[in-house]
């Protein structure tokens, strides 16, 4: 079909530039082909089911989902998505969320390695249920060097992670929990090759794409501009003019030389922080993802406790960063013999 659009979910990772693109580079697109990110964008009315919620929002927990919710609840969610594609006047339709790939939103209450595992396989499903004759599905997946994007990962998510065992445990705890863990999915959602092969194996190798973050922000690099332009459909000089050269709002400190210092964000031990966590695990889901006064009023409560909490300064030494590199080294090397991203010019391997 000459009409034939392309859907482009771009999965993540977290702290790997996500942000920048979500503000400054999708929207160039158009309001009705880029559909947004739940916090940022709003909710999308629904007119023929007369309902409002986040599209995004409804697939991002669907897909990490048991079995028995993600199928109850795929085909309204498959309509939908499918309405909002056919209402775009764009050939590509981005949808852009970088917790699909971050560790503790990819879990159920199972804590299984396979709840990580099934999120490629989950996507293409929710594209054959309603939207494999309009359209191609693509999966965008950002990344940064580990050594790199561990630390920054822990200085936003590390004191929310209370219910997987790392809560106020310190940076060195979450480090030997990353890389020591087999069975909750911290370590290897991080293992880039890995995941990497099974999108590639759910969708199809041609229609996973993967990109470095410091290629893209790289002014010297435009093989990264040019994938980019290429898969959402705009310039290669608007990507390089929207991203290379941008500093990348970073948490880090200065520091003695080889030795980094992040700044964080940790859930206190009691107050409000940890009241609307726990009152968020009372309320109903019908009230938690309504678009009630009630429901608007807990969001704000929950931006207010997030503001309770103290900021604390860790240092990543230089041995905790060769750890993470040796950890990682051979499937970085693994994913650059097979997609050629030019990681060895940026320390990936």
């Amino acid at each position: 079909m000459e009409d034939r659009k392309r859907l482009v979910i771009h999965v993540g990772y977290p702290k790997s530039g996500t942000t920048s693109m979500q503000r400054n580079l999708y929207p160039q697109i158009g309001d009705r082909a880029y559909l947004g990110k739940p916090k940022k964008f709003g909710v999308y009315n629904d007119e023929q089911t007369g309902r409002s919620w986040n599209i995004w929002g409804n697939i991002r927990r669907i897909v990490g989902a048991d079995d028995a919710h993600f199928y109850n609840a795929l085909p309204e969610i498959a309509a939908s998505l499918r309405r909002r594609v056919l209402d775009s006047d764009q050939d590509v339709v981005v949808l852009s969320d970088e917790d699909l790939l971050r560790p503790s939103r990819c879990l159920s209450q199972t804590r299984s390695l396979s709840d990580v595992s099934r999120i490629p396989e989950r996507l293409r499903v929710l594209h054959e249920e309603g939207l494999s004759d309009i359209c191609d599905l693509h999966v965008l997946i950002t990344i940064r060097r580990q050594s790199d994007l561990i630390p920054s990962y822990y200085a936003q998510f590390g004191g929310e992670e209370v219910y997987y065992g790392v809560y106020r445990a310190g940076f060195d705890r979450f480090l030997r929990f990353c890389l020591e863990d087999d069975q909750i999915g911290y370590g290897p959602v991080f293992d880039f090759d890995a995941m990497v092969a099974r999108f590639e194996s759910a969708i199809g190798e041609s229609y996973v794409h993967v990109v470095a973050m410091e290629a893209l922000f790289d002014p010297g690099d435009a093989v990264a501009a040019k994938t980019m332009a290429q898969l959402i459909g705009v310039s290669q000089e608007n990507v390089k003019d929207t991203l290379a050269g941008r500093v990348v709002r970073s948490k880090r400190r200065p520091s003695d030389e080889g030795t980094v210092v992040y700044s964080a964000y940790h859930v206190p031990v009691g107050g409000r922080a940890v009241f609307w966590r726990v009152m968020d695990r009372l309320l109903p889901k019908q009230l938690r993802y309504s678009n009630t006064r009630t429901a608007r009023l807990l969001i704000r409560f929950r931006k207010l406790a997030k503001r309770t909490r103290p900021r604390e300064y860790f240092k990543v030494e230089p041995d905790a960063r060769a750890r993470l590199e040796q950890a990682y080294v051979a499937s970085n090397h693994r994913l650059e013999a097979r997609r050629k991203l030019g990681l060895n010019r940026y320390g990936y391997c």
